[in-house]
């Protein structure tokens, strides 16, 4: 006599997934509103004028972040802005560092301001500024920069360079 049986077990199974994104900071400096001048004495010699759109006998050159400028004489001029644009997903502060990457001594003969203030060479930053989350790259500051050789500068600085850098550092809001 063969004799058969079946055992039967109750099994379950249950998946939880979790999903993880982390956040993201990320804070760009763009260079935006380029405009070049210089200056010229007027026809009776008494003063100068400004002459706008191109520099007396330099260029300019904006590729990318990186503006050259070249072949600047006195009264040659500059101006910029500097626009920081928010990506971030996640609240963070930012902060913008100033400072020369390098100089043979032209530096000192040019009038530099940001916003304004005149930058006299010393490595200068902001105090940290909270930035909200974004959902798109949105504009949160713009800083205006002027680069001169002033009209009355001297033969000491005729071919002579530097190089300056304006930097945002960016980190997680808490």
């Amino acid at each position: 006599l063969i004799c058969g049986a079946t055992f039967a077990l109750f099994t379950s199974t249950s998946t939880a997934n979790i999903a993880v994104s982390s956040g993201k900071v990320n804070m760009t400096a763009e260079i935006e509103n380029v405009k070049l001048s210089y200056q010229k004495p007027n026809t009776d010699n008494t003063a100068y004028e400004t002459v706008e759109g191109e520099l007396f006998a330099g260029n300019a050159t904006v590729e990318g972040n990186k503006i050259s400028l070249e072949k600047l004489v006195p009264g040659d001029k500059i101006t910029l802005d500097i626009v920081v644009y928010n990506e971030s997903n996640v609240a963070s502060k930012y902060q913008t560092l100033v400072g020369i990457s390098s100089d043979n001594g032209l530096f000192d003969g040019l009038a530099v301001t940001l916003d304004n203030v005149t930058y006299t060479g010393a490595t200068a930053k902001s105090e940290w500024i909270d930035a909200v989350a974004v959902a798109e790259k949105t504009k949160i500051q713009t800083v205006a920069v002027s680069i001169e050789l002033p009209i009355d500068a001297g033969n000491e600085y005729q071919d002579k360079s530097c190089e300056l850098y304006l930097t945002v550092n960016a980190v997680q809001g808490n």
